[in-house]
C-alpha cells in the first residue's frame, strides 16, 4: 500500500508535465492524411527559402524564443509557441505562429509570418481557438477558424448555437490584417 501511495503522489506532481506531453505528443500524431492548417498540426521548426524557424525553449525558465537565422522573432515567457506547418502560395509562403496563454480563457493567439525577405509578421490575432484552416490566395494569407468557446455554460441557449455556428476569418496582405465573422446557418 505505502508503494501505490507514493506513485499516486508522484503522478499528482507529475500531472501537469505529462498533460503537456500528453497534448505535444497528439498534436505531433495528427494523420498524414490531415491537411495542413488543419486543427493545428504544430511543429517546433520549419524550414523555408528564408531559413529555418525555430521555436527555442528553456523549459526551466519557461522562456520560449522564435528564431531566424540568429534573430528573435517573437518571445513569450510562461507558455510554448508552435508553427504551423508551412502554408505556400504561389508568390509567397506563410507560417502561423501559435503563441501561448497558458490559461484556459483564450488558451492562445496566432500571429502570421510571411515567409519572403524581408519577412514581415503581423499583429495577434484570433478568437482564441487553437483549431484552424488556412490557405494562400494570391498574396494574401485567409485564416478562418471556429468562434472559442470557454465557458458554454454562461450562455443563454439560442446564444450559445449562434456561437457554436460562427466562423472569423482572418485575412492577412501586405502587412495588413482584416478579420470579419461569418455565422454559418
Amino acid at each position: 500500500m505505502q508503494g501505490t501511495t507514493s506513485t499516486a503522489r508522484l503522478l499528482v506532481r507529475m500531472a501537469p508535465v505529462l498533460v503537456a506531453f500528453g497534448i505535444a505528443l497528439g498534436a505531433a500524431a495528427l494523420p498524414a492524411r490531415q491537411p495542413a492548417g488543419s486543427d493545428v498540426a504544430l511543429e517546433t521548426s520549419v524550414p523555408t527559402v528564408v531559413g529555418e524557424f525555430v521555436v527555442e525553449r528553456d523549459e526551466v525558465r519557461q522562456d520560449y524564443a522564435l528564431v531566424l537565422n540568429g534573430r528573435r522573432l517573437v518571445e513569450n515567457e510562461g507558455a510554448p509557441i508552435y508553427l504551423s506547418p508551412l502554408i505556400k502560395g504561389k508568390r509567397q509562403d506563410f507560417v502561423l505562429v501559435y503563441v501561448s496563454s497558458g490559461g484556459i480563457a483564450c488558451p492562445g493567439t496566432f500571429r502570421a509570418l510571411r515567409v519572403k525577405s524581408p519577412v514581415v509578421l503581423s499583429e495577434a490575432f484570433g478568437t482564441c481557438s487553437d483549431s484552424y484552416r488556412a490557405k494562400v490566395e494570391g498574396d494574401r494569407l485567409v485564416v478562418t477558424m471556429p468562434a472559442y468557446i470557454a465557458h458554454p455554460e454562461e450562455f443563454e441557449p439560442a446564444d450559445l448555437a449562434r456561437a457554436r455556428r460562427t466562423e472569423v476569418i482572418y485575412t492577412y496582405v501586405d502587412g495588413l490584417l482584416s478579420e470579419r465573422e461569418v455565422v454559418r446557418k
